[in-house]
């Protein structure tokens, strides 16, 4: 066997570079940022055994996460404290942890929604609420007893920048952060504001600029979005290109929107570009709408950014062109 270590996927990124650089050869700081990043990675191998036809959400996607972040940075990335780099590697490899349901967890959940009533959701507030917002679900609920596996997943999915906390807390919190103004509820606050409206907070220290930091996970998840989390081979593998159930029609069209093209900065991060192919309107319609959403982001990340430390004053967002789209067809 062996001795050689094993490089995790954030290792190889300049984030990680970056990081290593500015901890100044300070071993146990590295060492505790390096032991919180590997427990998150390989958590997020497990995410694919409850969201089986889901785009990937495991190290290929947390390493996409760390080279956007250090894109939408560019030459500003020098400004980044040890502590700024630290927090954004732990929150790449984080953020989607409450996607992972261990078997225990997921026999509590579907126990609950299997016994539930009408009259109980009520006392179940987390899933009576998630009812409220969700009818097709809770009609689902009682029309098919086999779609709550699914409502499960709906219900996973939609709180899982919430749940990171829960996960985050089974660690045992190294000390070597706690003594850089690191906590466990820091970066869980960092994951959970990912899915969240951004909003100014208290200072954390002067060496962590908390807003800057949720701008970077927010927006480098979303600019992680090409063919890179969508292989062809799981595509087809997992059914995707004749997909049967309605879950599986919307994973087939994620799978293909991913496919389809890719982001990228051009103009000395003065521009922000999507290139695609495409050859089903469908799918570029889809494409469309995340663009949307996707420039509706960074217009309001603009306006926290304004806020940030005066040691950002000169880092600037990129701005979204208008797609170039290739239509086959």
């Amino acid at each position: 066997m062996s001795d050689e270590k094993i490089t995790k996927s954030y290792q190889n990124t300049t984030l990680w570079d970056k990081f290593k650089e500015k901890t100044g050869g300070d071993t146990c700081f590295s060492s505790a940022v390096e032991k919180i990043c590997t427990a998150g990675e390989n958590l997020s191998e497990t995410i694919i055994t409850f969201f089986p036809t889901f785009t990937f959400h495991n190290a290929t996607h947390i390493q996409g996460v760390c080279y956007w972040m250090a894109e939408l940075l560019g030459e500003h990335i020098d400004k980044l404290t040890a502590e700024e780099a630290a927090m954004l590697l732990m929150a790449a490899c984080w953020h989607d942890s409450g996607m992972s349901v261990e078997n225990a967890e997921r026999e509590e959940l579907f126990k609950r929604i299997s016994d539930g009533k009408s009259e109980q959701w009520r006392n179940d507030i987390v899933f009576f609420e998630y009812f409220e917002k969700h009818p097709g679900d809770a009609n689902a609920y009682y029309d098919d007893e086999n779609a709550r596996e699914r409502i499960i997943r709906n219900y996973v999915r939609e709180h899982h920048h919430e749940r990171a906390r829960k996960k985050l807390r089974f660690l045992k919190w190294p000390q070597e952060l706690t003594n850089m103004s690191i906590s466990c509820d820091l970066i869980a606050d960092l994951c959970q504001s990912h899915s969240e409206p951004l909003d100014i907070r208290t200072p954390v220290s002067e060496n962590i600029d908390f807003e800057l930091c949720a701008i970077l996970l927010r927006l480098a998840d979303i600019l992680d979005f090409d063919a890179g989390r969508a292989p062809d081979t799981l595509f087809k593998h997992l059914g995707l290109d004749t997909p049967q159930t309605g879950e599986e029609k919307i994973s087939s069209i994620e799978f293909q929107k991913n496919k389809s093209g890719r982001f990228k900065i051009e103009n000395n991060n003065d521009d922000l570009i999507y290139i695609a192919q495409c050859d089903d309107p469908n799918i570029e319609n889809g494409i469309l709408d995340y663009l949307k959403w996707g420039e509706k982001e960074l217009n309001d990340c603009r306006e926290i950014l304004n806020r940030c430390n005066d040691r950002w004053k000169e880092f600037k967002l990129p701005y979204l062109k208008k797609p170039n789209i290739v239509r086959n067809g």
